[in-house]
């Protein structure tokens, strides 16, 4: 009898052990929101804890395992992902769920040395900046629909002449569903008053694209043969645009001293390419900006 014993216990024990590898954690895949620096941030990951089948009493625990979070984010034990970013960029990392069991859990993990009940899967959170034009969409609104080009706000006590201006671009899609239509470039004209504002050829380089455009690997063509507009072309050759953002920062320069007044920045959507023809695009939105200068004294 002792001896049936001793046959019996290595089957069991590897039956139990293949029982055990086929249950555990279960990390779901998942679309990170995007983050706004220096906003709070917070997404919840989930995962089923499967290890209910066997043992009565379990739960699951999150810990970041590898990979990269922009300052200011954390990873809790409960699986949010949350902290208020102090850094732009797209950040990838790597997070393990373990399904810990009360019962059995530091038996088994002290005698198998193996993580059998545990998952990890690799995500990736952006960060970029809202614009400064108020009526543009937000980069985390997940209820955006369309394709947005936006030119900002900007607000000033006072310019005098060869002060800069930074303007800053954006574009906005529809987080979802952005794969499915897949951007390639996006070509818009910019409308500016030359009685008060120039451009530098000098600042026209690809120095000024932006976070939300870096991330497609974009390279950016102007053309300012038209006095008082410029078309910009920001397009991508191996990536597609699938990222709301900060496209990228526009210097305009003042002619002659400017005070107390306001100007409009003009924006229209010339093309928007894709790297399917035969997919049909949402709507796309031009939303104008202004330059306005207040004295508040």
């Amino acid at each position: 009898m002792i001896m049936l014993n001793r046959l019996w216990l290595p089957l069991l024990s590897i039956y139990l052990i293949s029982l055990l590898a086929s249950c555990g954690a279960n990390l779901h895949k998942a679309n990170l929101t995007i983050g706004l620096l220096e906003e709070p941030y917070s997404f919840f990951l989930s995962a089923e804890d499967e290890s209910y089948q066997l043992f009565d009493s379990s739960e699951l625990l999150f810990s970041h395992s590898g990979g990269e979070l922009p300052n200011g984010i954390v990873i809790g034990s409960s699986g949010e992902i949350a902290g208020t970013p102090t850094e732009l960029g797209d950040f990838d990392f790597r997070v393990t769920a373990y399904a810990i069991d009360d019962d059995w859990g530091d038996w088994y993990f002290d005698n198998s040395g193996d993580d059998i009940t545990s998952d990890h899967e690799w995500y990736t959170l952006f960060i970029t900046e809202q614009s400064s034009n108020e009526n543009c969409p937000l980069p985390s609104n997940e209820n955006t629909t369309g394709i947005y080009v936006c030119a900002g706000t900007l607000y000033f006590d006072s310019l005098h002449q060869g002060d800069k201006a930074v303007l800053d671009i954006s574009y906005f899609i529809d987080f979802d569903e952005a794969n499915n239509y897949g951007i390639s470039s996006l070509t818009f004209t910019i409308l500016y008053d030359t009685d008060f504002f120039y451009l530098d050829s000098n600042t026209l380089t690809s120095s000024i694209l932006r976070e939300a455009a870096n991330i497609a690997d974009a390279t950016v063509d102007f053309d300012t043969t038209t006095e008082g507009s410029i078309t910009i072309e920001v397009s991508s050759v191996d990536k597609e645009f699938n990222r709301s953002g900060r496209m990228l920062d526009l210097s305009f320069y003042a002619s002659q001293d400017i005070e107390e007044s306001s100007h409009n920045i003009t924006i229209t959507i010339d093309q928007v390419k894709t790297t399917n023809e035969d997919i049909e695009l949402p709507d796309f939105y031009a939303v104008d900006g202004s330059l306005i200068i207040e004295n508040e004294e």
